[in-house]
């Protein structure tokens, strides 16, 4: 019926005490060959990773853990993580599992929720009234997180946008040249604060002849003064961008009187993937790379001190030869709680065969398509064919024969 190595359908969660205490990441060792480095785009912090004595006791306690099922029936899964209390204007970082995801920093299905972008997405028929790729010039859709934006009002230099569907949130891009693509962006949020993208070269990853890939968030602040700055490290492969990731978030700066400079941080340490799970693929002429694979969250505290920090256990699936992230702990010092740890079912690799109620199709031009036509994510078999009993040769009518994966 089809290849048998997609992603994991059974996944359950379970803490386990461990008789010893857990280690720290180390330094990250150098990229491989033809992988390049992803490099900080701001000053950085001391790295905080060392090794910890082993310990006889464990911390008590887990995770807390939120899991749910979306409308569309895909796994959804929540771990928040706690940061140092700022004044108000603090990042929110949780570890976030869907079903539906793809592979990133942690692997198939997990992503961390931090940061936020501004980036390029192609054009679908039902929203846009065509079909189109992303080609980086001035009529590409852009998209906050994932969501269109809609053009509210232009005038000289200013494009004002709304998220579809609303967020309330107003959008400002800043095109002071009249190019068409805004340069900058400002996100005024419901909450009052406001966020502010591609202000600075460290925070606008690089398209083809230099245009800007995506516009990053910089600095977050409220209406009293209080910001939190975002830095990113990037991989440069000549005039543009292979890869960019989310480094640091630094908060608690102060940019009134008298002005306070940030002394809270979450720091993000990037290892490299193992090399068969390294990917490249192609976007306009450039070889984007996907080799970062978060290997610790660590929370700064006043005096560069690490106050907690989160490790990422990591193995290589058997049949597809991706990254699956099968433990996380919290730890403060050198006491972790017990890990909340993730299994999956693998399967075979290879193909199965299995009897379908589709007939020998009547035309030789009927060609089978993998498809997922119900939303389970699992491919069905759909194979188009001419029906005999309606058309006639002028006028050939297709039928559309479907065989659903049981799994």
């Amino acid at each position: 019926m089809g290849p048998r190595w997609l992603l994991p359908l059974v996944m359950f969660l379970a803490c386990v005490v461990l008789s010893g205490g857990c280690t720290c990441a180390g330094e990250a060792p150098p990229p491989p060959r033809n992988v390049i480095a992803c490099k900080p785009q701001h000053p950085v912090l001391s790295s905080q990773s060392q090794s910890a004595p082993p310990i006889e006791t464990v911390a008590a306690g887990a995770l807390p853990v939120n899991f749910s099922m979306t409308s569309a029936g895909e796994a959804s899964l929540v771990i928040p993580f706690r940061t140092v209390p700022g004044r108000g204007v603090e990042p929110s970082i949780s570890l976030t599992y869907s079903s539906s995801g793809g592979n990133g920093i942690l692997g198939m299905g997990f992503t961390i929720s931090a940061g936020s972008a501004i980036t390029r997405c192609p054009s679908n028929l039902a929203q846009d009234g065509e079909i189109r790729e992303i080609r980086y010039d001035q009529f590409d859709k852009l998209c906050l997180d994932g969501k269109p934006l809609v053009v509210i009002e232009k005038t000289a230099g200013i494009v004002e946008y709304r998220t579809k569907p609303d967020s309330h949130t107003k959008i400002i891009g800043h095109d002071p040249e009249n190019t068409g693509t805004p340069k900058s962006f400002e996100a005024f949020l419901p909450s009052g604060l406001v966020i502010e993208y591609g202000t600075t070269a460290g925070t606008r990853p690089r398209g083809p002849g230099g245009v800007p890939r995506a516009w990053l968030a910089a600095v977050a602040r409220d209406g009293r003064g209080n910001a939190m700055d975002y830095g990113y490290c990037f991989a440069e492969a000549g005039e543009y961008t292979a890869e960019y990731a989310l480094d640091e978030i630094k908060y608690t700066r102060f940019d009134g009187s008298p002005a306070l400079e940030a002394t809270r941080a979450v720091k993000f340490v990037y290892g490299t993937k193992d090399p068969e799970d390294i990917r490249t693929h192609y976007s306009r002429g450039m070889a984007l790379q996907s080799s970062l694979r978060l290997e610790e969250i660590q929370m700064i505290g006043p005096g560069n001190e690490l106050v907690r920090r989160y490790p990422f256990t990591y193995e290589l699936s058997p049949t597809t030869n991706r990254t699956l992230l099968t433990q996380v702990e919290e730890c403060v010092g050198d006491i972790c709680k017990p890990p909340t740890r993730f299994q999956y079912k693998t399967g075979e690799l290879g193909f199965a065969q299995h009897t379908t109620n589709i007939e020998e199709p009547t035309s030789h031009r009927a060609s089978p398509i993998l498809v997922d036509i119900n939303g389970d994510a699992l491919d069905d078999l759909v194979i188009p064919d001419t029906d005999p009993a309606l058309s006639t040769p002028g006028n050939p009518i297709t039928e559309w024969r479907v065989a659903k994966n049981l799994g």
